[in-house]
């Protein structure tokens, strides 16, 4: 086969190349669809450069001609370059090494790479970097053998492992400091680079020869297979690029938590920015000192001299702020005190939300007692209404007599008092009535229920009482509505009521006996010329 005017050598020996170039490919591209995962540009670039490096040998075995022995080897050591600084960055970026990461950094590692690729250009002019070439027959084809010279052994070599190893050791002692999870994730890439870099240095280092005579051209190349099958596999299975270690560092740095470190003699080994802005005093001022001296003018209390021992937690202010510390104290695994690490958090957002969840809770709780009262009292004269009456009232009943007391039932109303509406109107009888209920819970107990049991019509529920003193107050009741005249804004009137009383004992039944017993015992009131007491109940005299 004739390309270009080249006759192409081939052979079945490049398929195994060419399935690893294309896979490593593949994976480069699934990689290059995860950014802007960390790391995920980086570990594409590895990958790409992977491929173009075995593209690169590919030529060499297909193109065995010395005029086109530069430009392959351009190509080839493009791709070296790709994958070496694509490892080197990934890696860098994984573990979070950011002082690889700044940009003078970046153009420096850059720099071998282009010195090299011009020493490759012009390489015959000179004998740096390729000592020499010459053809010679392996495994039955013509193949282009490169001896390399002083920049290949002196400063691309050493250039390059170094940037590998960086890598290898900077995962190794990730995976020491990350749970199982991250470790297998690091175990990954380690493998996935130490196959072709262990198989490198056999062939072009230490040109071990049982290794080197087994294939035609680099062994490396062909391992990048192994490498894509691995990664493809943490891609997908492994969750790589999709879950990555959070640096401490970065997490140390940039908490809105002031964190200290402190050591056993309580003084300040480590703080992070917060802690700096919060105690007003920089990292290199701070480390060394007592934490108790400086933190002292901030908290008064007496606790923090001895933060060996479980100090709680103990809030202080700021002007305007609010602070929570919080000592954790770290021990041995034999129980000695170790040292502290402090945290002091700002609460200045939860006390507010705190205090309007308050607010909200008390506005609730006086609204709901509203609507109570709102549904419990007459709105008219402010006192109980019926409903109330009866449901607190059975409670009270039952109460009394579980103790074995009495309890009085007053019945009242006005006399006369549709006469008041007829002659005055309703916004005076309103009124009246207003006045009334004003003078009797001015009078009563707390203990008492006044209610209003309908139209002019009230009871009043007195517990805890003798017919002797029952009728001392239905007495009372009487003349605090009839003794004095209602001054009303345009009227005065004198109101009269007829008022009937009636005492629970053993044998009553339930309130509603007790209110038909004064109910009875005011209609006889009524009945027997009005403006009067009468009593009615078993046992009490009838007056």
């Amino acid at each position: 086969m004739v390309i270009l005017g080249y006759s192409v050598q081939t052979t079945w020996y490049i398929l195994p190349y060419a399935l690893s170039a294309l896979f490593t490919l593949f994976v480069a591209r699934q990689s290059w669809q995860k950014r802007p995962a960390k790391g995920a540009a980086c570990l594409s670039l590895m990958l790409l450069g992977s491929s173009i490096w075995t593209l690169g040998d590919i030529l060499l075995i297909l193109f065995p001609f010395y005029e086109l022995n530069i430009l392959n080897h351009v190509i080839l050591f493009s791709g070296v370059f790709a994958a070496v600084l694509g490892w080197f960055f990934f890696t860098a970026t994984y573990t979070d090494h950011h002082f690889l990461l700044q940009k003078r950094q970046i153009w420096l590692s850059f720099l071998v790479p282009a010195l090299i690729l011009g020493l490759i250009l012009s390489s015959n002019y000179h004998h740096l970097f390729f000592a020499q070439v010459h053809l010679e027959n392996s495994h039955g084809l013509h193949l282009l053998k490169s001896e390399y010279g002083v920049f290949h052994d002196f400063v691309w070599l050493p250039f390059a492992y170094f940037a590998m190893f960086y890598g290898i050791i900077r995962l190794i002692y990730s995976a020491i400091r990350s749970n199982t999870f991250y470790q297998r994730q690091n175990l990954i890439l380690i493998a996935g680079v130490t196959i072709p870099l262990l198989l490198d240095l056999a062939t072009t280092t230490f040109k071990i020869s049982f290794v080197t005579n087994l294939f035609i051209s680099e062994i490396a190349p062909l391992s990048f297979g192994v490498t894509g099958v691995l990664y493809f596999w943490a891609l997908y299975k492994r969750k790589l690029l999709d879950i990555a270690p959070l640096a401490h560092k970065v997490v140390f740095n940039t908490i809105n938590t002031a964190i200290i470190s402190l050591d056993q003699k309580q003084r300040i080994v480590e703080l992070n920015p917060s802690a700096e802005k919060l105690l007003g005093s920089n990292n290199v001022q701070a480390l060394g000192q007592s934490f108790t001296s400086i933190i002292e003018p901030l908290v008064k209390d007496e606790r923090l001299s001895n933060l060996s021992g479980e100090i709680g937690k103990l809030s202080f202010s700021l002007g305007e702020l609010h602070y929570e510390l919080q000592n954790n104290v770290i021990r041995s695994s034999k129980g000695s005190y170790q040292g502290s690490v402090v945290l002091i958090y700002d609460v200045s957002d939860q006390l507010l939300i705190q205090r309007s969840l308050k607010t909200q809770l008390d506005e609730t709780q006086r609204l709901e007692n509203q609507l109570r009262d709102l549904s419990f009292k007459d709105p008219l004269t402010g006192v109980y209404n019926r409903r109330y009456l009866f449901e607190a009232g059975e409670q009270l009943f039952k109460q009394c007599r579980s103790d074995h007391e009495g309890l009085c039932a007053i019945m009242f109303d006005l006399d006369h008092f549709k006469h008041i509406n007829d002659s005055y109107g309703h916004g005076v009888g309103d009124q009246v009535l207003k006045e009334m209920a004003r003078r009797i819970s001015k009078s009563i107990r707390a203990t008492d229920i006044l209610a209003r049991y309908g139209g002019e019509e009230f009871v009043l529920l007195v517990p805890s009482i003798d017919s002797g003193l029952a009728a001392k107050i239905a007495t009372r009741i009487h003349q605090l509505i009839s003794s004095k005249d209602y001054v009303l804004a345009t009227q005065t009137l004198t109101v009269t009521a007829s008022v009937g009383v009636a005492l629970s004992n053993a044998e009553s039944q339930s309130l509603s006996q007790l209110l038909d017993l004064a109910d009875h015992a005011s209609y006889k009131a009524k009945q027997t010329g009005r403006n009067r007491v009468c009593y009615q109940a078993l046992g009490m005299t009838s007056v």
